[in-house]
């Protein structure tokens, strides 16, 4: 974790220092993000565990390019989840469905700032919601009900990229990482029989990638 603080403040810097001085520009960009998270969590008696996931949904975001290159991007990404975990071993190997929402604010810098050319560097705050859940028959008799919900504080870097066409309209293509920290609650009950009811909140940590693509227009 220090580490991957220590890597986001040198590129900030860098950024800050080498940006080509050329032209302002305020863009905005919608398309598809696809993230990709690794989490670590435990319950509440220190038990670890894991969850996989990944989603694809839409993300916008709103960016200025000063003259001096500083650059500020806000960002709203909301799409679906689907997440495995092994917290209950009956549904170790089942998908639940759900839905991702984040939102961050990127500071940095364009070492490119053209009228046809955009590439940035940024540092990334934000917050990320996520609630997933699955209702599964095991055999002929059981009911599983499981869910998962997660708030997570985040904090990264991004690559950004972006090419214009013509004045107003190009592509972008960006990808992100975050080290991720916060607290998740997973319950599961049996429906059928009532033979449990469990409930477990606890402290997690999670690496995301995450890439994304779309339309660029320029004002």
């Amino acid at each position: 974790m220090k580490k991957f603080l220590n890597v986001m403040a040198v590129s900030l810097i860098l950024a800050a220092t080498f940006v080509s001085k050329a032209f302002a520009e305020s863009t905005f960009h919608i398309g598809a993000y696809a993230p990709f998270s690794s989490v670590t969590t435990d319950d509440e008696y220190q038990n670890e565990f894991k969850i996989s996931e990944s989603g694809l949904g839409f993300t916008f975001d709103f960016t200025h390019v000063a003259e001096s290159g500083f650059t500020v991007a806000p960002e709203l990404s909301i799409g679906y989840l689907s997440a495995k975990s092994d917290w209950i071993p009956t549904l170790a190997d089942k998908v639940m469905d759900g839905m991702d929402i984040e939102w961050s604010v990127g500071l940095g810098g364009s070492f490119i700032h053209n009228e046809k050319t955009t590439f940035s560097w940024l540092g990334k705050l934000g917050h990320r919601i996520q609630y997933c859940d699955i209702a599964e028959n095991i055999g002929t008799v059981n009911e599983i009900n499981g869910s998962l919900f997660v708030l997570w504080w985040s904090v990264g870097t991004e690559f950004a990229y972006t090419h214009r066409f013509t004045e107003r309209l190009g592509f972008f293509i960006n990808v992100a990482f975050f080290c991720n920290i916060g607290v998740t609650i997973y319950e599961a009950d049996d429906v059928s029989s009532n033979t449990y009811d469990m409930m477990s909140d606890g402290v997690g940590a999670a690496l995301t990638v995450q890439p994304k693509a779309g339309i660029s227009i320029t004002l």
